[in-house]
């Protein structure tokens, strides 16, 4: 797939991913509370760049943050 203008396209390597939906508002505590919080408790660690996703065709304001854990 051809990006639009100004526009860059990256290919990123496959991993498995938490996922959390939050909102511009939940952001910060959403982010803290799986960092600090939920991959401590459950022994995962972070091995790669979080990942922010934005529904093109949702307009709630609603994203996901996707915190990889392991390369597949």
């Amino acid at each position: 797939m051809i990006p639009p203008e100004g526009w860059w396209k990256w290919t990123l390597p496959a991993f498995k991913y938490i996922v959390s939906k939050c909102t511009q508002e939940t952001y910060q505590d959403t982010l803290k509370n799986i960092l600090s919080d939920y991959l401590p408790t459950n022994n995962y660690q972070i091995v790669g760049a979080i990942q922010e996703f934005y529904d093109p065709n949702d307009n709630s304001g609603e994203l996901y943050l996707c915190f990889p854990i392991e390369k597949i």
